[in-house]
């Protein structure tokens, strides 16, 4: 998968695409809802502007083709500024809102082992809620399900319930992730309690990066859903904003999940460290134990092995099997010695 990025310098608002260029064709579904049905529709936004009765939902992806993402979002009336926002998947999540429209992006969470996540901007104005990812995202797709029943409040409250929707959907893959990333935790913390040698330091780093990464996704969500809340806004209508306060709620709790995560995950590594330390201590202990008990054995092998014509003991007749004695006794002596103190 080939990757792009914006050149460093370039002017400010050109639409260029920044990230992994994926195999999926720009492709734009759209679907009209509001009256109790749920359809399909190829109108165009001029024609969907102009339907007082409906609300439309656009699913675009395959972002990375920028200049057809350009004029769609041109005809939204999205300015330049914001369309590169929206085609950067670098961009850090955030809320803004302009003179006929209002912009979010977001980072979704697509898959837990191996953490992964995928950037998607949403552009609400009037009656048209707009999605752009790279790919699919099943999680965000799901939500036409609900739309498709009469009864559904997504049919019967304001556009920016959708928007609402999408943003419960992603912060509930994060209350998820965290739960998985908690898991990961005890799984290790259980490995390392019976050996610490069943998992590999790579496998601990990746977990603290990812729970350091999740936080940089998470963090920014609670102050987008904060700015919703905040006094004196005109974001939202009133028949939505308890929606977003319990979305508050459930970002709030992640955010503190993932700060008490983390902390764990350092705990984990510095006890991963220690047990490979203490490891490394115990073999070094061996090995220094082994050295000891042949250090003097080495000794008299040296002396009794050096070419001098006139070695008194050399005439003894049980000079070699004596010497064999004070090999083996020494050997043993050492080892009840050192098995004594503990050291083997």
């Amino acid at each position: 998968m080939k990757f792009r990025k914006k050149s460093p310098g370039s002017s400010p608002g050109v639409p260029v695409f920044s990230g992994k260029i994926s195999d999926t064709p720009f492709e734009v579904k759209t679907i009209r809802f509001g009256d109790g049905n749920c359809e399909k529709s190829e109108d165009s936004v001029g024609t969907i502007r102009g339907d007082s009765a409906g609300k439309y939902w656009m699913r675009v992806t395959g972002i990375h083709e920028e200049a057809k993402v350009a004029d769609l979002a041109g005809e939204l009336g999205v300015a330049n500024l914001s369309i590169e926002d929206m085609l950067n998947t670098a961009h850090r999540p955030k809320v803004e809102r302009f003179d006929g429209y209002s912009l979010l992006v977001l980072k979704a969470i697509t898959s837990y082992r191996p953490f992964q996540f995928q950037h998607v901007a949403i552009v609400w104005s009037g009656n048209i809620v707009a999605t752009f990812s790279n790919e699919p995202i099943d999680q965000i797709s799901g939500i036409e399900r609900r739309i498709r029943s009469p009864q559904s409040r997504l049919q019967k409250l304001e556009i920016e319930y959708l928007v609402w929707s999408i943003l419960d959907v992603v912060v509930d893959h994060y209350l998820a992730a965290a739960v998985d990333m908690e898991d990961r935790l005890d799984e290790f913390e259980s490995l390392l309690e019976k050996s610490g040698e069943q998992i590999d330091l790579p496998t601990v780093f990746q977990a603290k990066s990812d729970m350091r990464e999740f936080r940089k996704l998470a963090r920014p969500v609670q102050a987008i859903v904060e700015r919703f809340q905040k006094p004196g806004q005109s974001w939202l209508p009133e028949s939505v904003k308890p929606y977003f306060s319990d979305v508050e709620d459930h970002i709030l709790h992640t955010v503190e999940q993932i700060e008490l995560l983390e902390d764990r995950a350092q705990s984990v590594r510095d006890f991963f460290l220690a047990s490979v330390s203490h490891r490394t201590n115990e073999v070094m202990q061996v090995l220094a134990c082994v050295s000891a008990i042949f250090l003097p054995l080495t000794f008299l092998v040296g002396v009794y092995g050096m070419n001098f014509e006139f070695l008194p003991e050399l005439s003894i007749r049980w000079a070699y099997p004596a010497l064999w004695i004070i090999f083996v006794g020494l050997t043993v002596f050492l080892l009840l010695y050192f098995r004594r103190k503990k050291w083997m």
